[in-house]
């Protein structure tokens, strides 16, 4: 007699909780995607199609395109649309004396530059120094070592209320008001959660490679630059993305301690404020269109670096 080799039917259960969690998370996504969908579309519409005629939740109406060019909102956009009005600002300087910020209109390629230099550089200092704190607290074991680690929780902990007048006051004496030095200088940082991320990090961190580079007479510097930052580059790289894309979309920062050097993100606050250009760039299609700007580079690096930001790091080399 032949052996029946049909494998017997696994019979799925009906599991209430996964598919009310799956339906839940499904309409979630459709609400962002249907939202997406229509600031699109909406970003392709003449500000007269849209206030004028009602149409609202239609497709663009090509007869209202500009030299028919659909697109026609972003390029007008980028070359006149984004501009912030400087106001000439002065302030004493214990150290310069009183400093003068003069008026001037800031357009697309400064606000770019800018925005560039806040973000990019900004999130990269600050990714580097939050793991270079993570690593002396983490392998080095000095007399004051754990002293710095608890003063770094208790700061966490404790809430600052009022900083900004003196953080304000700070950059005003030292002269860094306003100024790309300034911008930089304030994203040095060697607190908050990731100098936990980097100290857990440099924590689960295998001796055995600093210890065979100081037989071989390599120097802290040398093991530093060498070793630690080649071991780490993956989660500082990862950390770099994530402050990248806070400070892509902060305009609160700028707004307050750089308002002579505007970034992008605080251009769009300024258009939806009302307080820069003519009613056309008032209008919504115009104010949807300049978000989408500022928001295809993060999801061009979203969509193309999507498992480095959400994978799990992994670390091999030595066995224990």
């Amino acid at each position: 007699m032949k052996k029946d080799k049909t494998k017997p039917k696994k019979h799925i259960k009906f599991n209430f909780v996964i598919v009310l969690l799956f339906s839940i998370l499904m309409l979630y996504a459709i609400s962002i995607i249907v939202v997406l969908l229509w600031g699109f579309l909406t970003s392709l519409k003449d500000p007269i199609d849209f206030r004028d005629f009602g149409n609202v939740l239609g497709l663009p109406d090509m007869k209202w395109s500009k030299n028919e060019v659909k697109f026609y909102n972003y390029v007008d956009m980028i070359e006149r649309g984004f501009q912030v009005k400087v106001s000439d600002k002065s302030y004493y300087s214990g150290i310069f004396g009183t400093v003068s910020l003069p008026e001037k209109t800031v357009f697309f390629p400064e606000l770019l530059l800018n925005t560039i230099v806040y973000a990019v550089v900004g999130a990269l200092l600050n990714a580097f120094t939050a793991m270079t704190a993570g690593y002396l607290c983490a392998k080095f074991k000095y007399k004051y070592s754990s002293f710095v680690y608890s003063t770094m929780l208790i700061v966490m902990v404790i809430p600052i209320v009022g900083s900004t007048p003196s953080t304000l006051k700070v950059l005003y004496d030292l002269g860094l008001f306003s100024s790309y030095l300034g911008m930089l200088v304030m994203n040095i940082s060697i607190g908050g959660m990731y100098f936990l991320v980097f100290y857990a990090f440099m924590q689960g961190l295998s001796n055995t490679f600093i210890e065979a580079a100081e037989i071989d007479g390599a120097s802290q510097f040398k093991i530093f630059t060498q070793i630690i930052i080649p071991l780490s580059s993956k989660i500082i790289f990862t950390v770099f993305l994530l402050q990248f894309i806070s400070y892509w979309n902060d305009y609160q920062t700028p707004l307050v301690y750089y308002p002579t050097l505007p970034t992008l993100a605080y251009a769009v606050q300024q258009n939806e404020a009302g307080s820069q250009g003519g009613t056309r760039y008032n209008s919504v299609p115009l104010k949807v269109t300049a978000c989408f700007i500022i928001a295809i580079p993060i999801l061009i690096i979203f969509i193309s670096l999507n498992k480095v930001i959400l994978g799990s790091l992994s670390l091999g080399g030595v066995k224990e």
